[in-house]
């Protein structure tokens, strides 16, 4: 309606405009009343058309609308065009995905198994025996003739402690057995010994046996860089005897000599080679006295 109106106006200023300028025209000439007087009808007849197609355009009154909800409904999205199916023959096809990679299986840590040994093949010839070699190592000390011993009767009534030296038998005297062989064994041995004659005899049913070897020492001298006197603990040789002292100083010449009772008992040329002659590694009684001897080249 108001781009109506708006195109009437400027129709209507065009004509009235276009009027201006004939009335100009012709005031000049009386030739031009004709045509002005021509041209006002014509703008008399199209402002008479004019006016009833303006009042067709309005529109006319309208009732009152019902009040609408204060929260309008979305208009609905536009569908996007629907594009043209191709068909399946000039489809691009679509690239293949690679398969995923199977998870690594978990290891597993299989234990060896024993591999048995190879048979033993038979020999083409028996090999020599070897020759034997003295043991160096003993249970404890070995009681001999002489040595005093203290034993201990526990368990039985009133209780009972001896006292007594191995004779030259190598016997000792105790009571209700009277002699027990004694000299060749060790404190332990001597006691299971005393121990199981008074059970297999039937006069203890319940009895302890302890055996006490009185201390006893022996004594090193020379060469070595801790002389003195050293207690027997267990058995005891000259090789363990002078490792005990310190060792052998820059003077000694290897030679030892073992004394016992003021007598040469054992000479060794040259101790620094014991562990090859395992025989002339003397075993070390109460008393005995091992002297290195110095060098003097």
């Amino acid at each position: 309606m108001n781009v109506a109106r708006r195109n009437l106006g400027c129709l209507a200023a065009g004509w009235m405009v276009g009027l201006c300028l004939v009335l100009s025209a012709g005031c000049a000439s009386s030739s031009s009343q004709k045509v002005y007087d021509r041209y006002a009808q014509l703008v008399a007849q199209r402002s008479q058309a004019a006016a009833p197609a303006a009042s067709a355009a309005q529109p006319a009154p309208q009732a009152p609308a019902a009040a609408r909800p204060a929260s309008p409904k979305p208009a609905p999205a536009a569908k996007p065009p629907t594009r043209p199916e191709t068909p399946a023959a000039s489809r691009p096809a679509a690239p293949e995905r690679p398969a995923p990679a199977p998870a690594p299986a978990p290891v597993q840590i299989v234990a060896p198994k024993p591999v048995a040994p190879p048979p033993a093949r038979p020999a083409a010839a028996a090999a020599p025996a070897p020759e034997e070699i003295p043991a160096l190592a003993d249970a404890g000390y070995q009681l001999k003739v002489g040595d005093g011993v203290q034993i201990f009767l526990r368990g039985i009534p009133g209780g009972e402690v001896i006292e007594d030296v191995i004779d030259e038998a190598g016997m000792i005297t105790l009571p209700f057995i009277n002699e027990i062989l004694a000299a060749g064994s060790s404190a332990s041995e001597l006691e299971r010994n005393i121990r199981q004659t008074y059970l297999d005899q039937d006069i203890y049913r319940n009895i302890t046996v302890n055996v006490v070897v009185p201390t006893r020492f022996y004594f090193i001298q020379g060469e070595v860089r801790a002389p003195g006197r050293f207690q027997i603990m267990s058995a005891t040789r000259v090789s363990q005897a002078i490792a005990a002292s310190g060792g052998y100083t820059e003077f000694a010449s290897g030679k030892v000599v073992v004394k016992r009772k003021g007598k040469i008992v054992k000479e060794i040329k040259n101790a620094r080679r014991l562990e090859r002659s395992p025989e002339d590694d003397l075993l070390l009684e109460p008393d005995d006295v091992v002297e290195v001897l110095r060098s003097w080249f």
